[in-house]
């Protein structure tokens, strides 16, 4: 039998497929808007959850660093290492453990052993079990006897209490800490999770260590949100973080049912309302089908048009109804405002992402990292060891400090530090090419700063300011000013800024050299003080009365730490 597609029944059909079609859309985007809403809380948790473990994982690189720095350093350490038996030393050592309670009394303890001999001192304190000493000892001695660098922290159970252990080797001498995992608690800050409902920590098995004994829980793809279902059938959403420096990961489990809250009435309603609205239009269609069906088809064409991509789509006026009129107009409308915000959203995608990499191209300086590897290579070639040693360890302090300053702001002294360093590898490279004076303040040393700060300042030193004829001097002051507010002050002695990048700078305009060559570095500076602190900084670029440029910039004091 032949179908005639120009009759009423093929229209009454698509007419009613053309409004399923359309609530069809509403319910898949319905599905679309709570499957994005869970994914921002959860990024927006796990960015939480991120900060907090971040703080433990800081804690626990300091700790290292200490117990390394404290066998290099400590003049006993250096005895025992020639003259194991030296009783004057061992004592001091002794007495140093119990003295390490002051600044590390949020650890467990802390030992030294000497393998080949009898020597292991040990201090323990706040412990939340008595723990076997013998046990521990022989545990300590054990593992202490391996040559194995310890890489990570790792657990152990005494007594059935979990700790944690980390090991530092030098010279044949060995030097440890312990931390009870019910401590690593009093770093994290409770109340910034107290969105989650239950904070585990795993370990590499996926057994719960800590928290709630949840059941097995799956570790692979720990940088996404995952369901889980309990033994009970409830639906959490678990955000997983690895503990830096351990095998542990932190894993927070959130109610699915407390995500959309009330929501799902909202949900329910509307697939009612969905079935309803259904309805009407099935019986709606049977009395309005003469005054809908051309222009329906006229507008059905237009949408097919239009979610092919066509956006230049319009749909012909038509005189049978001033409703359609209106509708047409309406949909014409539309699609020229689409159009224009399909254009708007692409060009601010592009500028976003230009802005991006002008941003990561500031951070990570390519020629900088290959200008200091060929320095390590000349040094090997002349041999200078211990030079090199000294560029390695500045290298590493470099980026050991890009790579963990993601927050806005950070103390003045990791600042300067950074700085110093910095210089520190510079010096290396010119070493009779320029000399640097840095005064600080007394008291500044926790004022919060923006990271790198005065790293392009510098960095535009060296690059601009170096020569082989004069010997390079850059000044750096940091000090408090009347106003309260805190003033950061860099000077060269080199050619200072030309007339053309002054104006650029007071007109915030692109930078560019002579050779058009534009530059993002003081822009990018400019912009995160206007984010970080609007109206109420001041920066000034000028040049310095004999020659070199200058650089002032005063920011309100806001003591503390982002931790």
């Amino acid at each position: 039998m032949k179908i005639k597609l120009r009759t009423l029944k093929v229209d009454i059909f698509l007419f009613i497929v053309l409004f399923a079609g359309m609530f069809l859309i509403l319910g898949i985007n319905n599905d679309m808007a709570v499957t994005t809403l869970t994914e921002k809380i959860s990024e927006s948790n796990q960015q939480v959850l991120q900060f907090c473990v971040n703080r433990i994982s800081v804690r626990l690189s300091q700790i290292e660093d200490y117990m390394f720095a404290y066998m290099v350093e400590n003049p006993d350490m250096s005895v025992l290492r020639y003259d194991s038996e030296n009783m004057a030393a061992r004592v001091h050592v002794v007495d140093d453990l119990s003295g390490m309670y002051a600044n590390y009394g949020d650890t467990s303890g802390f030992f030294i052993y000497m393998p080949g001999t009898d020597f292991l001192a040990m201090k323990t304190w706040k412990l939340w079990e008595t723990l076997d000493t013998m046990e521990l000892r022989r545990f300590i001695a054990e593992e202490c006897e391996s040559d194995e660098q310890m890489i990570s922290w790792k657990t152990m159970n005494i007594n059935g209490s979990e700790y944690l252990y980390h090991i530092r080797s030098y010279r044949n001498q060995r030097i440890g800490a312990i931390i009870s995992l019910k401590t690593l608690q009093a770093w994290v800050d409770m109340d910034a999770l107290k969105e989650f409902n239950d904070i585990l920590l795993v370990d590499k098995t996926g057994k719960a260590v800590l928290g709630r004994e949840f059941e097995q829980i799956p570790i692979n793809n720990m940088t996404e949100y995952r369901y889980y279902y309990d033994e009970d059938g409830i639906k959490y959403i678990m955000i997983s973080e690895p503990l830096s420096g351990t095998d542990l990961i932190y894993c927070g489990m959130l109610l699915n049912k407390n995500i959309l809250g009330n929501l799902n009435r909202w949900q329910f309603g509307l697939i009612a309302m969905m079935i309803i609205c259904g309805i009407v239009v099935m019986l709606g269609s049977v009395f309005l089908y003469y005054s809908i069906i051309s222009p329906l088809n006229g507008l059905n064409q237009a949408i097919s048009g239009f979610a092919s991509g066509e956006l230049d789509t319009k749909i012909k006026k038509h005189s049978i109804h001033y409703e359609f009129e209106n509708i047409n107009e309406s949909f014409n409308y539309m699609t020229e405002q689409i159009k224009k915000l399909k254009i708007d959203i692409y060009e601010q995608k592009i500028e976003r992402q230009s802005t991006q990499l002008k941003y990561l191209r500031l951070q990570t300086n390519p020629h900088f990292c290959l200008n200091a590897l060929n320095v390590i290579y000349s040094l090997t070639l002349s041999k200078d060891i211990d030079m090199i040693k000294r560029l390695v360890l500045c290298l590493t302090r470099h980026s050991r400090y890009i790579l963990k300053t993601s927050q806005s702001k950070v103390a003045l002294q990791e600042e300067t530090a950074y700085i110093s360093n910095y210089l520190e590898i510079q010096k290396i490279r010119f070493p009779y090419h320029f000399e640097y004076v840095m005064e600080i303040e007394a008291g500044l040393e926790e004022i919060l700063v923006p990271p790198f700060i005065l790293q392009t300042f510098v960095e535009n030193t060296f690059k601009y300011a170096v020569t082989d004829s004069e010997k390079l001097k850059i000044f750096i002051r940091v000090q408090k000013t009347c106003m309260n507010m805190l003033s950061i002050q860099i000077e060269d002695c080199g050619r200072g800024f030309s007339d053309k990048v002054l104006d650029s700078i007071r007109e915030r305009k692109r930078i560019t050299d002579e050779n058009m060559e534009e530059h993002y570095g003081i822009n990018n500076i400019l912009e995160r003080l206007d984010i970080l602190y609007k109206e109420e900084y001041k920066a000034v670029f000028s040049n310095c009365a004999g020659q070199g440029a200058r650089v002032v910039i005063e920011i309100p004091m806001e003591a503390g730490s982002e931790f």
